[in-house]
């Protein structure tokens, strides 16, 4: 999720006194916060990458609540020491159940109480959430593509 030209991302990461478990499929669940700039040169990395970014429809509020929502995830956190931006959230990160996509479905059902996500299958995947932002025409105001150097 980009808001106000930072990026916060969620993913299984080593963590200091943490490691991957079930061949990396569960682990320590990491909140990565960046700036923009910084994120997409870290993406770039991948020369034939396509990046898809859905800039959302919201009013100023629901911006401000989303960004509270992070803000509220790095306070219940416990921060990387060698890492500044890199936040260890209390839950534990599971491919299938709480994973980066679950991290945006619930910032946009906690600040939207009509959005409905569909999950497939039975679970919030990085498909599925594109899938359901191409659908939500009212949430969606513009898709922008990213795209690496080929």
């Amino acid at each position: 999720m980009r808001i106000d030209n930072k990026v916060y991302s969620t993913g299984r990461y080593k963590f200091p006194g943490r490691v991957l478990g079930s061949y990396g499929l569960t682990g320590p669940n990491v909140l990565v916060v960046d700036n923009a700039s910084s994120y997409y040169e870290i993406s770039n990395l991948c020369k034939t990458c396509n990046t898809v970014g859905f800039v959302l429809n919201l009013t100023p509020k629901e911006e401000a609540d989303l960004k509270q929502y992070y803000r509220a995830m790095i306070a219940n956190s416990k921060r990387d020491p060698a890492r500044s931006n890199w936040h260890l959230l209390p839950d534990e990160y599971k491919f299938v159940g709480n994973n980066c996509s679950s991290t945006v479905v619930n910032a946009l059902k906690s600040v939207l109480p009509w959005y409905q996500s569909m999950f497939f299958p039975g679970a919030p995947t990085p498909q599925g959430l594109d899938l359901n932002l191409r659908m939500s025409p009212f949430l969606v105001k513009k898709i922008v593509h990213y795209q690496g150097e080929k």
